[in-house]
């Protein structure tokens, strides 16, 4: 069938798979996969794979996802034998795994990210400038390289994603504009969303780390370092939030202006359902990260917004892509102060 997946192992490539699901996000270190097949009890083929194989995931000759198999489920009688097989990408090592801590002085964020993948096997593309060098951090005892890089590039305001290689990249909310539009009443066969105003506030506002915990009102005033304000909540939702340091005040705005931004911006996702894997006939394959024009008259939407997941589906309901997308001020980033060295405390 058209877009066909393929899983290579081995110089082995498995096709047949009755169900297929492919997720790959901007918002998760590793892609995932998990593949399902039904063959009658003579025919060995997919019984090779193991777990712990390294693969290759393609859709027709497109590769999506270069990594490992996590699980191999088999079921069988005497007669018949089904088969799961559920796999990430490379990143997936960097997530599970925990080492003694780890001490950096002086380096920049691509070089401690390339340190800590270079174990792996994995290697690192930068796309973006990633800043200064940090004075001194640590991978504490038992952190995973994951969580330990996962925070130094959200202070560094950038984003660390994993591509169809396997490597980690190291970039910004992508400026790429797909090649078609998801339009209601053409391609968007289905959507859903959940909208919440709980994680929004009317207001975000920062104060400093030494704030005067009194109730006196000129007090608490004082230490208010910036504050942001969502027009869009209607009711009075304050919500006080403790900057890392007292650092200068246009930090601290850039702060509350992320916080307000952002929770506006995640409680706006919405998912597209399209019947086709790829932006157009032979086009290129939906990847996250990639900013699309939205028409939806519905949600009276006419504008871009970026995807943040793609899940490419085949199931007994059929075969389809699912789109999540946000508002770009649910992705972009805005830098943070650097982490203290905890004798600076003492």
């Amino acid at each position: 069938m058209a877009d066909d997946l393929i899983l290579s192992v081995g110089g082995n490539r498995y096709s047949g798979w009755e169900s297929i699901d492919v997720t790959r996000s901007m918002e998760q270190g590793p892609h995932e996969f998990a593949l399902s097949v039904v063959n009658p009890w003579r025919d060995t083929a997919h019984r090779h794979i193991q777990d712990g194989d390294a693969c290759r995931v393609f859709i027709d000759n497109d590769l999506v996802i270069t990594g490992n198999v996590d699980t191999r489920s088999p079921e069988y009688d005497a007669t018949s034998q089904s088969l799961r097989i559920e796999g990430r990408s490379k990143l997936g090592d960097l997530v599970d795994a925990s080492m003694v801590g780890k001490e950096y002085v002086g380096q920049k964020l691509d070089a401690i990210v390339r340190a800590e993948c270079k174990p792996f096997g994995i290697d690192v593309e930068v796309l973006v400038d990633v800043g200064a060098a940090f004075a001194k951090v640590r991978r504490d005892d038992g952190q995973s390289p994951w969580e330990f890089l996962d925070y130094l590039a959200r202070v560094r305001a950038v984003r660390l994603i994993s591509d169809a290689l396997g490597r980690l990249i190291i970039t910004r909310a992508g400026t790429r504009l797909a090649s078609t539009a998801l339009r209601l009443g053409d391609n968007i066969e289905k959507a859903s969303a959940t909208f919440s105003c709980r994680e929004r506030f009317s207001d975000y506002v920062v104060v400093g780390k030494n704030n005067d915990t009194s109730f006196d009102d000129a007090a608490q005033t004082a230490h208010v370092k910036a504050s942001a304000r969502d027009a869009g909540v209607r009711r009075y939702r304050p919500v006080l939030i403790v900057a890392d340091d007292d650092g200068p005040q246009m930090d601290c705005q850039a702060q509350a202006d992320w916080q307000r931004n952002t929770h506006f911006g995640r409680n706006r996702g919405i998912v597209y359902t399209v019947r086709s894997w790829r932006e157009k006939p032979g086009g290129q394959i939906w990847e996250p990260n990639t900013r699309v024009r939205i028409i939806d008259g519905y949600m009276g939407i006419d504008g871009e917004q970026i995807i943040t997941e793609v899940r490419l589906h085949v199931g007994d309901d059929g075969k389809y892509a699912q789109l999540q997308v946000m508002p770009k001020e649910a992705v972009e980033r805005v830098p943070l102060p650097d982490p203290k060295d905890p004798g600076d405390e003492l």
